[in-house]
């Protein structure tokens, strides 16, 4: 019975827990066609956001 409500605390903090964003900045874009990607990098990870080909891409966005 006591694991049980050790595991239900333990999920219930999993999903309380908050999600934390950072910031990725602009390194590339590539149109293709009637759309734009838009490439990002943070930590070494790249990132792609798609906006229409006429818009800008934002110098940043936000990723967790």
């Amino acid at each position: 019975m006591t694991h049980r409500i050790i595991l239900a605390l333990v999920a219930l903090l999993m999903l309380a827990a908050p999600a934390y964003a950072a910031t990725a900045f602009l390194v590339g874009e590539q149109i293709t066609g009637m759309t734009k990607q838009c490439f990002y990098d943070f930590a070494g990870s790249t990132y792609t956001r798609t906006v229409p080909s006429y818009a800008l891409c934002p110098l940043t966005i936000e990723v967790r």
